[in-house]
């Protein structure tokens, strides 16, 4: 004997123009058809706003956290201060009293951002003016390489670094590359990578006397404990992959790269003065409101623009500074007050070059 088939009441969720959003009707259901025990006029669903269930939102954003937890690690961990082909060899006879002349080589470009290594190797070139070597102004640098390559028809590249010295009558020359630069834009989080490898060759031995690879990374955002949280955090990584986070992140990088160069033990000399560099903007109407807020800390900045490549910088300066540690003191004072880290930018006599 066949089992009877169980009457269910089924509830369908169309709503009614009349604004009830449920409709139940009874139904039996056997095998091959339904038979329907009210008459029933479906209409077309209209929207109807439900807030997700709280259950719901817990897991979506428990897989947004186990999404991003590798790269938050990633983010916040910290690079192996040394690598193995790092080295520092740089060391002096005693008594030397000589001033030591360096000369910046253009940097090399192992990305495909366009004029990264130019604008890499004006900070580091900012940066390494802190020290006690005699560096050559890398406008200068340029002109006698471009000289030289039209003269005698040969990339200066080719040329080793013993010839290079005796060119420009200095005792090192540094060689730089960018070797990695990446962009990681996942909604709500957002990094950048960038990586240098710095070369200081000695050139009477030819020998590699100190040499330092760098990983830096700047990341932005974090995982929304709501989803209405997940607007606000995309916006700010957006504005992360801005310029200025581009500059801060080289900034940073080079500052880091300068302070492990040891100094020599005899100064390059006074300088004619120091200036000390707040920050530096691609858009000038930034550099316009920093140089305003500085004004009424009784500082009186300016702003000197720079193009390196196809870009235009905004810099603000304040100075000059004809003692030291009045600058040093100035510094200070502007690290304290503003979310800025200044460096001093040392101005030497013009060098004369051996052509």
């Amino acid at each position: 004997m066949r089992r009877p088939m169980p009457w269910v009441f089924v509830s369908l969720k169309f709503p009614k123009p009349t604004g009830t959003p449920w409709r139940t009707f009874l139904m039996k259901n056997e095998p091959g058809h339904f038979s329907f025990f009210s008459s029933i006029r479906l209409f077309p669903p209209y929207p109807v706003f439900r807030p997700p269930c709280p259950h719901k939102m817990k897991a979506v954003t428990g897989t947004i956290l186990l999404l991003l937890l590798p790269l938050f690690l990633q983010g916040c961990g910290t690079v192996p201060s040394r690598r193995p082909g790092d080295r520092s060899d740089l060391h002096w006879p005693p008594g030397d009293k000589t001033a030591k002349r360096v000369v910046i080589l253009p940097f090399e470009n192992d990305t495909a951002e366009t004029d990264l290594h130019v604008l890499e190797r004006k900070s580091f070139y900012d940066h390494f003016a802190s020290k006690n070597y005699r560096d050559l102004e890398l406008s200068e640098v340029d002109r006698v390489l471009t000289s030289f390559e039209k003269i005698f028809s040969r990339k200066w590249r080719d040329l080793p670094p013993q010839t290079l010295c005796k060119i420009f009558d200095a005792d090192y020359v540094i060689y730089g590359r960018v070797r990695d630069f990446s962009k990681i834009y996942l909604g709500v989080y957002s990094q950048l990578s960038l990586e240098v490898e710095i070369k200081m060759v000695e050139g009477s031995s030819r020998a590699v006397v100190w040499q330092r690879t760098l990983r830096k990374r700047a990341h932005e955002g974090g995982v929304p404990f709501s989803l209405f949280g997940i607007v606000p955090a995309a916006l700010r990584c957006g504005f992360h992959l801005q310029e200025e986070k581009v500059l801060d992140l080289v900034e940073r990088t080079n500052r880091e790269l300068v302070s492990e160069i040891p100094e020599p033990p005899c100064p390059a000399g006074t300088p004619v003065f120091v200036d000390v560099q707040i920050a530096s903007f691609t858009e000038r109407a930034r550099a316009l409101k920093t140089v305003r807020n500085l004004e009424r800390q009784g500082l009186k900045p300016r702003i000197e623009t720079v193009s390196i490549g196809e870009r235009h910088w905004h810099r603000v300066i304040v100075g000059p500074y004809y003692r030291l540690s009045e600058a040093n003191r100035i510094k200070a004072g502007i690290s304290k007050s503003t979310p800025f880290d200044p460096i001093l930018i040392h101005r030497y006599p013009p060098k004369t070059v051996r052509n």
